[in-house]
């Protein structure tokens, strides 16, 4: 059996080996009791950094969930409608206000282009203007438009969007705050009627004292001239002279007493004094007891009655009625020439429950712009200015026709006449 020798490779290799864990047995060596307490010293200290760390990240993390939980309950929760749109315009996200706007959900509304529920061809195409001025500009705008809900149902609103770009300035996204303006709208629609209605009253205002001007002033300087002139006339020679003055001042007497009575009807039925209150009557003599009444001052008119129709007895406010009748027949003996025929015409249908009169003159009729105009207060048609009048009669007569649950309507040609339509139903 032979023996193996050590060779000097491994001798040297032993060595080193030695020398090794002569080093280790020196570093591995205890430590001193104050070198000890050094080191746990600075691991508690480091440990207590350590756990400041941790609690700063975690009080950091509470922050940050906190603001975003606050941000999401501001954005949902906001009054107003809040789209945010990527640059084609399609919506990534909406809050709930905005889908109670459009009456959509949240889902149905995340992809599709905000521009479809924007109701015109035209308000889309201004909307997508500025949109794209956004975009370029980044400057805050608005534009209003019409925005149609599920329901179909449309509401007027005012749209502002605000361009939000990344950490390297390009386009993120765009905010678009959704307002409902109706309210605001009706407002300043309210408010146009309103400034509307004072500009109105400030023209019949403007008509009233024009027209006192000129209809108070004619009569009174006629009284005053005849009283004038009848002081130097003597009883016996001028007593011609001194009744035709009597009868000037009786007229204009008579045109004062028209003016006020009609101011005076005006403010009663403004006030609501004067009511309907219908009875049954005969239509026929009704008219005819008219006629015979207003021969006696229009003896150089004619009068032409004719009556259509079965029914004669009507279910009427007799004293309403007579008041309107008597001013048509009034105006067409007013504006037609002397020795003309004023015509009536009285038609009743039986089945329908429905009574017309009809007053037809051969006078200077109404030019075609002052039509519309025609029953407005203090309104008289340009060729009818020389006539006299308070430009208050056809507005008295269509709202005692009205209250009557009738309605007037005229056709007319200047220098040919006019005809006016007074209709009842259900009398």
């Amino acid at each position: 059996m032979s023996t193996i020798k050590p060779s000097e490779n491994d001798f040297l290799a032993s060595k080193r080996m030695s020398e090794k864990t002569d080093k280790n047995s020196i570093n591995t060596s205890p430590l001193s009791q104050a070198e000890l307490i050094d080191t746990l010293k600075e691991l508690h200290l480091k440990n207590l950094k350590l756990e400041i760390e941790i609690d700063d990240l975690y009080q950091s993390h509470q922050a940050t969930k906190e603001s975003r939980l606050e941000f999401l309950n501001l954005f949902d929760f906001a009054p107003n409608g809040y789209f945010v749109l990527n640059a084609k315009g399609e919506i990534l996200n909406v809050n709930i206000e905005g889908c109670k706007q459009l009456g959509i959900d949240k889902k149905q509304l995340i992809g599709n282009y905000f521009s479809i529920f924007i109701h015109t061809k035209e308000q889309q195409d201004e909307f997508h203007m500025h949109r794209k001025h956004i975009s370029e500009n980044s400057t805050e705008k608005h534009c209003d438009v019409e925005i149609i809900r599920k329901d179909g149902s449309l509401f007027n609103a005012r749209i502002e969007c605000i361009k939000i770009n990344d950490e390297s300035g390009e386009l993120k996204h765009i905010n678009c705050t959704l307002f409902d303006i109706s309210d605001k709208i009706d407002q300043t629609i309210k408010m146009e009627i309103a400034l509307g209605r004072e500009k109105e009253l400030n023209e019949l205002k403007s008509r009233f004292v024009s027209m006192a001007s000129h209809e108070f002033r004619t009569p009174l300087a006629a009284i005053l001239s005849s009283v004038y002139l009848l002081e130097k006339y003597n009883d016996l020679e001028t007593g011609e002279k001194r009744l035709n003055h009597i009868n000037k001042i009786k007229n204009s007497v008579q045109g004062l007493n028209e003016i006020l009575l009609d101011f005076l009807s005006l403010s009663q039925i403004e006030k609501g004094m004067i009511k309907n209150n219908p009875e049954t009557f005969n239509i026929l003599r009704f008219i005819e007891d008219i006629i015979e009444e207003t021969k006696t001052s229009a003896p150089d008119h004619t009068f032409e009655f004719i009556h259509k129709g079965e029914k004669q007895d009507v279910y009427l406010d007799k004293k309403l009625l007579k008041i309107c009748v008597t001013n048509v027949i009034g105006n067409a003996i007013k504006y037609s020439p002397l020795g003309k025929t004023i015509k009536i015409r009285a038609e009743s249908k039986q089945d329908e429950n429905i009574f017309n009169i009809s007053i037809r003159d051969a006078g200077i009729g109404i030019p075609e712009n002052d039509k519309p105009h025609i029953f407005q207060q203090f309104f008289r048609a340009k060729n009818a200015e020389t006539f006299q009048g308070t430009g208050l009669g056809l507005n008295i007569i269509k709202k005692l026709i009205m209250m009557m649950s009738g309605d007037i309507s005229f056709v007319s040609q200047v220098n040919k006449g006019s005809i006016f339509y007074m209709k009842f139903y259900n009398c």
